[in-house]
């Protein structure tokens, strides 16, 4: 009897091991499944989440403008007021081509008019380097314009009329290139001014505007004669019509804070400081019947167009 309870006890004790085994691998298993179902679980939760900032942010901005967008156009107007990648010819005035025609000089381009001998604008660019470059001697070689397009006074139509040979783009602006200089003398370049005003504050105002492409990096000019009025009197074989004012156009469209000025003068003497005889560029467009800049986008024409402020420019 003793030898079978020892059996037993032998035979319990070998079984023994095999139970806790059993329950181990039982615990890890489910520890397994418990570990996959969790990782499952973090899977699906960080998928819901994704999709909720997703539809968050689509739905919020549905009806929002395209933020991307807006700095797109915003940076486009910048370089349209910058004049970034545009020819000189986008910002040229109107142009009336039925009586004579648009022509394109190195340094300056005009709108000749034949009935008065003259051009009803010159458009100009003028920079700070050409402004510092002083290459060119002026030389005072007054000539017909050679263009095949129109045909020009001549110098000798301004002798004994009492007014001078007077500049729309100055031959000072052209100091920077040989060829500018002698181009700058062409007749279609001139208009009859009295020496009262071209003598004086009209050289004041070119020098002004010197300084104001230097300060301002460059400026956009527009001048000549106002002749939609009516004129004095005309001088010359070829009939040049002396105008009874003058307009010139300038902006700034360089800078952070762009900006643009008008002036009219009388042909004749003016009295008093150049800042008195200011006006906004829409003020002198109605004069003229001519619009400045018009193919800039309607704010800007708006923002350099519609008023000055004088302690922007003097």
């Amino acid at each position: 009897m003793a030898t079978k309870k020892t059996n037993k006890a032998n035979v319990s004790s070998k079984k023994s091991p095999s139970k806790k085994t059993s329950t181990t691998k039982k615990r890890s298993t489910k520890k397994k499944t418990k570990k996959k179902i969790n990782r499952r679980l973090s899977y699906s939760s960080l998928i819901i989440i994704i999709i909720a900032v997703f539809i968050f942010f689509y739905l919020g901005r549905k009806d929002e403008p395209d933020i991307i967008e807006e700095v797109n156009k915003q940076d486009q107007s910048i370089e349209m007021t910058r004049l970034d990648g545009n020819e000189l010819s986008f910002y040229y005035p109107t142009a009336d081509l039925s009586n004579g025609g648009i022509v394109e000089h190195l340094a300056y381009s005009l709108d000749y008019n034949e009935d008065h001998e003259q051009a009803d604008w010159v458009f100009y660019e003028l920079t700070r380097d050409e402004v510092e470059k002083k290459i060119a001697k002026r030389k005072d070689n007054f000539k017909p314009d050679p263009s095949a397009t129109i045909s020009s006074a001549l110098p000798t139509d301004y002798r004994k009329s009492g007014y001078d040979r007077g500049h729309l783009c100055p031959a000072a602006d052209n100091r920077w290139s040989e060829e500018a200089m002698d181009q700058s003398f062409y007749m279609s370049n001139m208009s009859p001014q009295h020496p009262d005003l071209n003598r004086k504050i009209w050289s004041e105002l070119e020098e002004q505007v010197r300084q104001w492409a230097v300060k301002n990096e460059k400026v956009y000019v527009a001048t000549g004669p106002l002749l939609i009025d009516g004129f004095k009197s005309k001088i010359g074989e070829s009939g040049v019509s002396v105008p009874n004012y003058f307009y010139k156009v300038v902006a700034d469209l360089t800078g952070d804070e762009i900006k643009g000025i008008g002036f009219i003068f009388s042909n004749g003497e003016n009295n008093g400081e150049l800042k008195n005889y200011a006006f906004p560029i829409d003020m002198i467009e109605e004069r003229t019947k001519i619009d400045f800049f018009y193919k800039l986008d309607e704010e800007i024409q708006k923002q350099i167009e519609s008023e000055v402020v004088i302690e922007d420019w003097f």
